[in-house]
Formats: C-alpha cells, structure tokens, sequence
C-alpha cells in the first residue's frame, strides 16, 4: 500500500493525539464527553470517579475529545483510498 502525504499525515496526527488525549485525561482526572456540568461545576469522569474541574478544563477536554474521535472515523479512509490506489495504479 502507497499512502499519500495527506494520508500519512492524518495517520500520524491521529496517533499522537490519542497518545496525548489519554495521557492528558489521566493526569486530568477524566474525560469531559464521561463527564458532565451540573449548577455550574464541571465534572470529568474516569470509570466512574469524578473530578470536578474548572470549565476551561472541561472545555479543553470535550474539544480533545471530540477532535480525536474525528480523526480517529478519517484514518479507515486512508487505508481505503491506499488500497484503491494501489488497485488501479497501472489502468489509466
């Protein structure tokens, strides 16, 4: 399989955000999309165990979240467009 730049790039950020997600939610306490806001207190979840932060975190820790699950739904793309590339590289 030949990936191009575009490819190999949102492969590798991917990578690096999940490494950064998790180690960041860790030390954090949590994740915001677990999490919830209740009267105005922000709340991380980690299996249950709540950590309230404040909502500069808990925003920061939604957008990760969701910015990593984006990426994460592009990377079977790249291995589909790869293959197909690799299909009909000789038909022109």
């Amino acid at each position: 399989m030949q990936f191009s730049w575009l490819d190999r790039a949102i492969q590798i950020t991917w990578a690096i955000n999940l490494v950064a997600f998790v180690v960041v939610a860790a030390l954090i306490g949590g994740d915001a999309l677990n999490g919830h806001e209740s009267a105005g207190r922000y709340y991380l979840s980690n299996h249950g165990t709540l950590t309230e932060v404040t909502y500069g975190v808990f925003v920061y820790s939604k957008v990760h979240a969701i910015g990593t699950s984006a990426l994460q739904f592009l990377v079977p793309f790249t291995l589909i467009r790869a293959w197909y590339r690799g299909r009909h590289s000789g038909s022109v």
